[in-house]
């Protein structure tokens, strides 16, 4: 009866040391769905944050973290183009960007290319693989009124970036984060444009949008500036602002409105 006993106590033993394991192993089969989907939704649907590069870290510069999703910021950069226009004096090439508003056209500001307008200077676009494009002039207005310009290339396979309600943004001051992706000079190569800081609406009067702390550069003339909570076109990087109209750091933006009626009324067609 004794050995019984003992017997008895020992699977006892056993079966309460198993319970904790047990309750374990069952806690983890049950998380693991869960897990598995916060990895799907990481991976699929939230934004990972890109980082400049020769941007601090996020402690040290929380603006320069760009919420974007990788393969995004590839598709974007396709449809942005390096454009070169030789200077009417021999002296050396006009260079800014431009991205595709319609197969085979680009959007681009009047004051990159105004070297051709004046001599006909040949234009030559560069895409994201280094491959080059003569461009024709299909649309033009002097930097004095609107600032925009439109060029036909060979390209049909470029996607189009899609493009904002501007108007929707008139009233965004300080509210609404954009940012451009260009060619500034030092910041970019040929084939790889560039990212520049965020910024914020400054400010629409006069017919343009002008943000702050966007770190607009020559380069950037001509190109998108995005919303960046959908990666839509607010309008076309103009040129930076001077203290006569509000301050250093302010950039000048053509409303995207603006440059659907242009393309509208130059090339015969809406966008």
């Amino acid at each position: 009866m004794d050995f019984v006993s003992l017997s008895e106590e020992n699977q006892m033993h056993r079966q309460e040391s198993r319970t904790p394991l047990t309750i374990l192993l069952v806690v983890l089969l049950l998380l693991a769905p869960v897990t598995t989907v916060l990895a799907w939704l990481d991976a699929t649907r939230w934004h990972y944050v890109l980082i400049p590069p020769g941007a601090a870290s996020p402690t040290d510069t929380p603006s320069d973290n760009i919420p974007i999703q990788p393969e995004n910021l590839q598709r974007l950069k396709q449809s942005i183009l390096n454009i070169r226009v030789p200077n009417c004096d021999g002296t050396g090439l006009s260079s800014g960007t431009a991205f595709v508003v319609a197969p085979g056209y680009v959007a681009t500001a009047a004051h990159v290319v105004k070297d051709h307008q004046a001599c006909s200077s040949e234009m030559v676009l560069v895409d994201y693989r280094g491959l080059e494009y003569p461009a024709e002039l299909a649309g033009y207005s002097d930097e004095t009124q609107l600032d925009l310009a439109l060029l036909s290339f060979g390209d049909q396979d470029l996607a189009s970036l899609p493009l904002s309600n501007s108007s929707l943004f008139e009233q965004a001051a300080g509210a609404v984060e954009v940012i451009t992706i260009g060619y500034p000079p030092g910041a970019s190569t040929v084939d790889e444009s560039a990212i520049s800081g965020a910024g914020l609406i400054s400010s629409f009067r006069d017919g343009v949008f002008f943000t702050s702390g966007m770190d607009l550069n020559p380069g950037n003339s001509g190109g998108p500036v995005f919303i960046m909570t959908d990666w839509t076109v607010l309008g076309v990087a103009s040129k930076k602002g001077d203290a006569a109209q509000g301050g250093e750091g302010l950039g000048l933006v053509v409303p995207s409105s603006v440059l659907a009626q242009f393309y509208e009324d130059r090339i015969g067609r809406p966008l």
